[in-house]
């Protein structure tokens, strides 16, 4: 997490985004973000916070909600799995320009497709751990 997410005084308005921390890709890619969102994104790894304060945090989704694929919530509330990027990227420095991507007729269906490829290996890789 970018800064102390369980202390309440510290939660503002910015956008919360869960991640499976034991996942290797997702971890290589939140790291990625990490470095060039600064305090733009608040990021909750689902794996290493306590039950609790996981449910606190994510308006009491539990943690096997939150590993089925990833969540940002923000003023706008949910999004969830594909529409999870947008949601996110429109505040990352350079990824906010790529937004419009997923505007363009057929992309939603295909990127859905290529995540659920994703998210059955990364469920497989789950089960090994």
């Amino acid at each position: 997490m970018s800064r102390d997410m369980h202390d309440p005084a510290a939660q503002t308005d910015r956008p919360r985004a869960f991640y499976d921390g034991e996942c290797p890709v997702c971890r290589l890619e939140v790291r990625h973000y990490q470095r060039i969102a600064g305090d733009a994104v608040d990021w909750v790894d689902v794996c290493a916070t306590p039950d609790a304060e996981l449910l606190a945090l994510a308006d009491g989704k539990t943690r096997d909600d939150l590993l089925g694929a990833m969540h940002v919530r923000d003023g706008d509330g949910w999004a969830i799995g594909v529409a999870a990027f947008p949601a996110l990227w429109a505040r990352l420095p350079v990824w906010r320009r790529f937004t419009w991507v997923f505007k363009v007729p057929g992309v939603n269906p295909l990127a859905a497709f290529a995540y659920r490829g994703f998210l059955a290996w990364q469920r497989w890789h789950r089960t090994r751990r």
